[in-house]
C-alpha cells in the first residue's frame, strides 16, 4: 500500500519522484496527492526509515498539477531529511527538487509495442510511468485492446517487499513462497542486495466495478518475465528468477 491505500485497485498507480530519490507518488483517482520517500539507513531493507505524506488541494489543471507535484515532492523530501537526521540515518539525500517525472493519466494509454518506460517489452497496450532505477515501487498496467485494465505488474524493492506481500493479501491469504500463483495472481522474487536483501513482483488481475478481472495466465507469466528483467537488471539485482513452489498461499 502507498499512503495506506491498497493497490489492487485499476485506479492505484505509483511513479517516480525522480531527481536522485528513493521514492513514489501514489496515484488514486482521490483529488489528493500521496508520496512515499525511503532514506537508506543502513545495508538492510530493515534498516531504511520510510516517510509516507498525503496532501490535498483545490488548483485545478495540469500545469498546476505539475507545480504542485513538485512542491510537494520538495515537502515530502524535506521531511524524510528532518525525520532522518532526528533518527541519526546517514542516508544520503537526492537532488533539489525544480520538476517531477510526468505522471500519466489514468485514461493515457502506451500503444503495443511503444512502451519506452515500466513496460518496455510488454506486447500490450499499456499505461506505464517513467522508468527510475531508484525507485522503491515500480507499476505497469496491461491493458486489452479497447483500453480498459486486464492486469498490473508490479515491483517492490526495499521496505516494500512486505507491503507487496501485505497487498496481496486482500484476495484472502497471504503469500508467504518466493514464487508461485493463486486466484489471478502470480509472484516471484529475486536476490537484490543492494535494494536490502530480496525484491519481489507481481502480475495480478484488477479489480473493477468491485470485482477482479478475468485471468490469462499466458500473458501474465509472460508479461511478469519481461517485466522482472527489465526492472531487476535496472535495480542491481540478480536476474535468476526463484522458481514456484505450489500455491504458496497460506489460508486465514
Amino acid at each position: 500500500m502507498v499512503g495506506g491505500r491498497h493497490r489492487s485497485a485499476a485506479t492505484a498507480f505509483v511513479s517516480p519522484i525522480g531527481n536522485g530519490w528513493r521514492g513514489v507518488f501514489g496515484n488514486f483517482s482521490t483529488p489528493d496527492d500521496r508520496a512515499t520517500i525511503v532514506m537508506a539507513c543502513g545495508d538492510k531493507a530493515a534498516d531504511d526509515l520510510v516517510v509516507n505524506l498525503r496532501a490535498q488541494s483545490r488548483n485545478k489543471g495540469a500545469r498546476k498539477r505539475d507545480e504542485r507535484r513538485a512542491r510537494f515532492a520538495r515537502i515530502a523530501t524535506q521531511t524524510a531529511v528532518q525525520a532522518a537526521e532526528q533518527a541519526g540515518c546517514k542516508a544520503p539525500p537526492g537532488q533539489e527538487i525544480n520538476r517531477v517525472p510526468n505522471v500519466p493519466p489514468l485514461i493515457s494509454m502506451t500503444p503495443r509495442g511503444k512502451a519506452t518506460g515500466t513496460c518496455t517489452g510488454i506486447n500490450a497496450p499499456v499505461l506505464e510511468s517513467v522508468a527510475d532505477p531508484l525507485a522503491p515501487m515500480e507499476d505497469c498496467f496491461v491493458l486489452d485492446e479497447k483500453g480498459e485494465p486486464s492486469f498490473r505488474l508490479a515491483a517492490y524493492y526495499g521496505p516494500f517487499v512486505q507491503h507487496g506481500r501485505v497487498d496481496t493479501s486482500v484476495r484472502g491469504g497471504t503469500f508467504t513462497t518466493p514464487a508461485g500463483s493463486s486466484d489471478g495472481l502470480y509472484w516471484t522474487s529475486v536476490s537484490c542486495p543492494k535494494q536490502g536483501g530480496t525484491a519481489f513482483y507481481t502480475a495480478e488481475t484488477l479489480r473493477t466495478s468491485g470485482t477482479f478481472t478475468q485471468p490469462d495466465a499466458a500473458a501474465q507469466q509472460a508479461g511478469l518475465t519481461h517485466f522482472v528483467r527489465r526492472s531487476a537488471q535496472a535495480h542491481g539485482c540478480s536476474l535468476r528468477l526463484a522458481a514456484a513452489e505450489g500455491v504458496g498461499r497460506e489460508q486465514r
